[in-house]
């Protein structure tokens, strides 16, 4: 069912360009640093988050041309009681095309498929309501050494995929470089070639032109 937003707008901020596969992570950070989530979805190519107080709404505001877990991408973050911002509505008419192309293939696709990519978004949406679920549970963990133990692992954990994102997004900048190095260098080898053709040629021409001045000075005499 579609998450009833009536009398919750002015609690409801609309996410877009988060990864399908990272919004697990993006809703654990909205609560860890915006507060309460009453409740959320993910429909129409966004991500919509309903929390319990108008604080957590500024806050999560913030949040907007942020960079999460995809680098290449920015997070477009709205209340939901405003018009989206223009990078968010040109992403969810691209979406929304996708979107259509999308149903064109599934119909062409095998039915194990589709129960595949159903069963993995019930899992997906699983964890996610196990967040929502685990918040209150999580505040009383920290309190024995197990549950800061197992904190401090989750910490690390998320430390690690982040630094993974990071080094990978490094990879991709050295490579680029490495590869421009790679194709200077060869335009530089090709003219020092050429240069060295041009020399020798003028060498070959100069001794030839040596050679005919003793013959014509002989005709002569």
């Amino acid at each position: 069912m579609p998450l009833d937003l009536v009398g919750r707008l002015h609690r409801t901020v609309y996410i877009t360009a988060c990864p399908e596969d990272s919004q697990e992570d993006l809703l654990h950070m909205l609560l860890r640093r915006c507060g309460a989530i009453e409740a959320w979805d993910a429909a129409d190519g966004r991500l919509i988050v309903v929390f319990q107080s108008m604080n957590s709404v500024s806050n999560a505001l913030t949040f907007h041309g942020l960079s999460f877990v995809d680098l290449t991408r920015k997070i477009c973050v709205w209340k939901a009681t405003d018009a989206p911002p223009a990078e968010a509505a040109q992403q969810l008419a691209i979406e929304g095309s996708s979107l259509t192309t999308e149903v064109d293939l599934e119909e062409a696709t095998s039915s194990e498929a589709e129960d595949a990519r159903r069963t993995q978004r019930k899992m997906r949406r699983a964890a996610l309501q196990q967040i929502l679920n685990n918040t209150a549970t999580d505040a009383v963990d920290t309190s024995s050494p197990e549950g800061r133990r197992a904190k401090m692992m989750e910490l690390c954990y998320r430390q690690l995929k982040a630094l993974c994102t990071l080094s990978a997004a490094a990879v991709k900048d050295a490579k680029a470089e490495l590869e421009e190095k790679k194709e200077n260098l060869a335009r530089l080898q090709d003219l020092i070639c050429t240069q060295e053709a041009v020399v020798k040629r003028r060498r070959e021409g100069t001794v030839e032109v040596g050679e005919e001045e003793p013959a014509k000075a002989r005709l002569r005499v």
